[in-house]
């Protein structure tokens, strides 16, 4: 049973738009945020109330780190431009299936990248997660988070995945991606809600630099 959706759309000129609506019982509260090209925002609201419980500005660093933690799609597409280098460890197995092990630079974590020997498509990630300090104070051991990625289509003339699933100490969470498009976004998804605006008209104005003295 799924417990929420997710719709994303992203275009040229930092446009995006993230919704994300978790359900509840009866309640579907929805988190959304995205960017109009100029200004990046972030607003709540459930499906019992007809105007946002919550809204406010970002800056385009954290609208790309909300993106970056749930479009799994971007990021694999941009792999390659994002890795800079990347070291073949060598073959290795991964979700029972034989492997290319490629470690990518951490920019965070230590992070290896699975290629099928056969297929050549990419199986998935493992990440080193490093967990709080245990109960004595003292580093607690590190642990995997498994992405892998599964159920490749064609979509228009590239092939990619409809299936992510996260797995991390016996629990699994499963993406699937119903529909993916490609070039047939409306330009109108990106117009900021009427609440960012609001946010935007009342936003005071920078203050004009002085001019610099005459010579």
């Amino acid at each position: 049973q799924p417990v929420g959706t997710v719709q994303m759309s992203f275009a040229s000129g930092n446009r995006a738009r993230v919704e994300l609506a978790i359900k509840s019982g009866p309640v579907e509260s929805t988190t959304i945020f995205g960017s109009d090209g100029t200004t990046a925002w972030e607003l709540e609201q459930t499906s019992k109330q007809t105007t946002p419980t919550r809204a406010i500005l970002l800056t385009m660093a954290e609208l790309n780190e909300r993106i970056k933690a749930n479009n799994w799609l971007g990021r694999l597409l941009h792999l390659a431009s994002e890795a800079g280098s990347m070291r073949t460890i060598g073959r290795q197995e991964f979700m029972g299936r034989n492997c290319w092990a490629v470690q990518l630079p951490a920019d965070r974590r230590p992070t290896q990248a699975y290629f099928d020997i056969e297929t050549r498509l990419i199986v998935g990630f493992r990440i080193e997660v490093t967990p709080p300090l245990d109960d004595a104070g003292a580093p607690a051991t590190p642990i995997n988070l498994d992405i892998v990625f599964d159920d490749w289509k064609p979509v228009s003339e590239i092939k990619l995945f409809h299936r992510v699933q996260l797995v991390q100490g016996g629990q699994t969470i499963t993406i699937t991606y119903d529909t993916i498009a490609i070039n047939e976004g409306s330009p109108g998804r990106f117009t900021l809600p009427t609440a960012i605006r609001s946010l935007v008209d009342a936003k005071p104005e920078a203050p004009a630099s002085p001019a610099p003295d005459a010579p």
